[in-house]
């Protein structure tokens, strides 16, 4: 179209735009090409903001001429120095009495970090251009939506397991960050995640060496009759279930372990021995016909739980069969938390919608799960939308959200009780005020993606003992 047809069609019109936002992906590419190839774009999403100022640049230089027009495609550190919060932090040892940046004695590091929120000029940039439309915007009367969370403890045995599984993975970690070996990084952050909900199956660690690093085992054994034990989440489950299922509600279940690591196979087993009929939506029934296989189960009275992986119905589904969601496993991307946690939530819907969070307490999920509503919070901000949710959190930890997870588990730093995330984020009484907190704008060293952010991240927060942040006014003020 861009080759033989420029400037054929007048109007482009472009759904889920949101994922077209990467710097080099062939979905971004293959949008710049037929905005330039079209007179007039309209482009739709309903997660356009990611928490961060740079996860709208790229999407926003393919759409806008007056971004263009002022950026180079080459500028994100520009534009985050404009647009975004940023933090100068400075870093030095503990013997720092030398003279100079660097000497015998002084070794100090100073970088630039970009944090959740915006700058208001953001807003302002994009309401020359968007239109924000909720549905009560269209006259639809929808009815209330609520989510829930909920802090789990975990049996003795299992955080006796998960408590040795964690530090072993700590110490090697910490023992080859030292030799300057990363190459553990992913392995520590999964498998931490990942257990607490897996615990029913052995864990064993190994590097991309394949030698052994960790291992926990499984705490169900089908010799001594412990097979057919619930685990305290697992009974949660149950029991929500069983309680939507007796007020004639479906319920529609997230987990993100369903490919390799799969543990939907059980829940299905234990949802059945309970008397209900559960399902799985696997990533193989082809999106042209998820839509139609969900309701022809359900017009035939095959399901009272859908489990399914969020990112398989993040966008194009509407699930108005399931009034009920619940987070068994919490996704930490924005866009499909987001997406994913009103597919039932659409035009249509006559029951009330409920949304439960689900994290062990005291976990690396938990302290994900508290993390997460920086990015939450921000975007909300920027849709104009009420702060509050069971996710949004009320302080800002002020640093990048793998970072935070990595630091707050060496230091063994206390978890916020979901319960508190729950109430509602008060700025200044009427949700416009100016943040408290204020940082300095300068240069950032890289723009990285969610998957380098995790080895970068973390690596910061484990090599460097302590952090010292230096704050300076600047014109730069966070939304929240």
């Amino acid at each position: 179209i861009a080759r033989r047809c420029p400037g054929f069609f007048k109007l482009l019109i472009g759904d889920e735009v949101h994922q077209s936002k990467g710097q080099s992906t062939d979905q971004g590419y293959a949008l710049g090409a037929l905005v330039r190839a079209c007179s007039n774009t309209l482009a739709l999403t309903g997660t356009i903001y990611g928490g961060r100022a740079t996860s709208l640049f790229y999407l926003l230089h393919r759409l806008s001429p007056q971004v263009r027009a002022r950026f180079k495609w080459s500028d994100g550190q520009k534009w985050a120095e404009r647009y975004g919060i940023l933090e100068k932090v400075m870093k030095r040892t503990e013997s720092d009495t030398g003279y100079g940046t660097y000497s015998g004695k002084r070794r100090r590091q100073t970088f630039v970090r970009e944090l959740p929120g915006a700058s208001p000029e953001l807003a302002a940039l994009l309401l020359d251009c968007s239109a924000f439309v909720n549905l009560s915007d269209l006259g639809f009367q929808m009815p209330p939506y609520r989510e829930y969370p909920h802090t789990i403890p975990m049996a003795e045995d299992q955080q006796e397991a998960y408590a040795a599984l964690e530090e072993q993975l700590i110490d090697e970690l910490k023992e080859r960050i030292q030799r300057g070996d990363r190459s553990l990084l992913a392995a520590y952050l999964q498998s931490l995640l990942a257990y607490p909900n897996s615990c029913f199956r052995a864990e064993v660690v190994e590097d991309s060496d394949g030698e052994f690093v960790a291992s926990v085992p499984a705490l169900v054994d089908s010799t001594n009759g412990s097979k057919a034990r619930l685990f305290p989440k697992e009974k949660w489950l149950v029991d929500l279930t069983k309680e939507e299922k007796s007020r004639g509600r479906r319920v529609l279940v997230y987990c993100r372990q369903t490919g390799t690591r799969d543990i939907t196979p059980r829940l299905v087993q234990i949802l059945g021995q309970a008397g209900l009929r559960a399902d799985v939506l696997k990533a193989s029934v082809g999106t042209q016909v998820r839509e139609d296989w969900v309701r022809r189960r359900v017009g035939k009275g095959l399901l009272d739980v859908l489990i399914t992986n969020p990112k398989i119905v993040e966008t194009g589904l509407d699930l108005i069969e399931f009034p009920t969601i619940a987070w068994y496993e919490i996704d930490y991307g924005i866009y499909t938390m987001m997406q994913a946690s009103r597919r039932s939530w659409r035009i249509g819907q006559v029951s009330e919608v409920d949304v439960h969070f689900a994290v062990y307490l005291g976990t690396m999920e938990h302290r994900a799960a508290s993390l997460v509503g920086q990015k939450l919070a921000a975007a909300l901000l920027l849709y104009g939308d009420s702060v509050e949710g069971a996710l949004v959190e009320q302080s800002d930890s002020g640093h990048g959200f793998l970072a935070d997870l990595a630091r707050s588990v060496i230091e063994r730093a206390e978890v916020t009780d979901l319960n508190q995330l729950f109430r509602q984020v008060s700025l200044g009484g009427n949700g416009n005020g100016n943040a408290s907190h204020e940082f300095i704008g300068a240069s950032l060293p890289a723009l990285t993606t969610d998957a380098t952010e995790i080895l970068a991240g973390s690596v910061t927060a484990l090599l460097e003992p302590r952090v010292l942040v230096n704050s300076a006014s600047t014109r730069q003020l966070a939304l929240f």
